[in-house]
């Protein structure tokens, strides 16, 4: 027979029982959306280092705020890409540049040949090659500033080209509108600057991530195109197929080297190294932004870090470890 303190017992803890579940009830649902939230945020950004402030100085400020789209750093110069202009700046050692010259203009120049919109650059030592919006190909010497047309053959199954780059002597050429990458040699050996040759494809088939590629850069071991959605796809030289870095940060500016393994990315306000997998291993957030995002990212030869804004391009005060070299073979 039961007693009463065992009855009263079981009735407080009924009791308990009762209101821990109520508790867990109201409590579970609220858990899981932050557990989602914190989720959900942790998805949004690339993870691994913390950001480092470093500090930073105006190297130049553009001529028209909110013009440049592309910037490419040589030895003591820095090109810059505005709708109508490829305009060279010259530092002379210094950390301020000075603008040296245009060297290219939209529609026609003294001679009256007709140039298209600059759309694209790749600097080869101090050399630089252009495209431009009607799908000619030009070479610019920069120590004699001597500008020449390189030829450049389209075929009808081709789209417009956006973007270009070499690899070693093979000419790469970015059509997202055939989602391809069109692979150029020189039509004579020795003779340079010259791809009046029948392009290959480089990809087996068209792939749809390149769908909205803008932009070429090139790793030791990978093909990179940045797209206008933010997303950087990986070609591996060894296999050429498609893949899109994972990542859910809007990428604005890539840089790379064809001797390391890795890259820059610049994303709202950040550059992020990168190893060949997309993972962190460096995050710095450079001073003196005053609010802007970072549209293009770039490194000199001497190994010194440029950030293009929309109104201003800073040099970088901190030695950046993006990448290890490339193993030997």
């Amino acid at each position: 027979m039961m007693s009463r303190g065992d009855a009263r017992y079981r009735r407080l803890t009924a009791v308990a029982l009762c209101a821990m579940a109520v508790m867990g009830a109201l409590s579970s649902p609220l858990t899981r959306e932050s557990q989602g939230r914190a989720g959900r945020v942790a998805a949004t950004g690339y993870l691994g280092a913390s950001n480092r402030i470093v500090a930073t100085s105006v190297a130049l400020t553009l001529p028209s705020p909110g013009g440049a789209t592309r910037l490419m750093a040589a030895a003591d110069d820095l090109y810059l890409v505005t709708p109508n202009l490829v305009l060279r700046y010259t530092l002379h050692g210094l950390p301020t540049a000075l603008q040296f010259t245009n060297v290219m203009r939209w529609r026609e120049d003294d001679n009256k040949v007709v140039m298209g919109q600059p759309l694209d650059l790749f600097l080869d030592g101090e050399r630089l090659l252009i495209l431009d919006g009607l799908g000619s190909l030009w070479s610019y010497d920069g120590p004699t500033f001597g500008r020449v047309l390189a030829p450049l053959r389209l075929q009808s199954d081709q789209g417009t080209p956006v973007a270009v780059l070499l690899h070693g002597a093979t000419l790469l050429v970015l059509d997202p509108q055939r989602e391809q990458i069109w692979s150029y040699v020189t039509a004579l050996p020795g003779s340079a600057w010259d791809y009046d040759t029948v392009p290959r494809p480089l990809l087996p088939q068209p792939s749809a991530l390149l769908s909205k590629a803008v932009r070429l850069t090139a790793t030791a071991t990978a093909l990179l195109a940045l797209c206008s959605d933010g997303a950087v796809v990986s070609i591996p030289w060894a296999r050429p197929v498609a893949a899109r870095l994972p990542s859910a940060d809007a990428v604005t500016g890539l840089w790379s080297s064809p001797a390391a393994t890795g890259m820059l990315v610049a994303t709202g306000q950040d550059i992020l190294a990168l190893d060949a997998a997309g993972q962190v291993t460096q995050r710095l957030r450079p001073s003196g932004l005053d609010g802007e995002i970072i549209v293009d990212v770039a490194e000199s030869p001497a190994g010194r870090l440029y950030v293009l804004t929309p109104t201003r391009v800073l040099l970088v005060h901190a030695r950046v470890s993006p990448h290890p070299p490339a193993p030997s073979p």
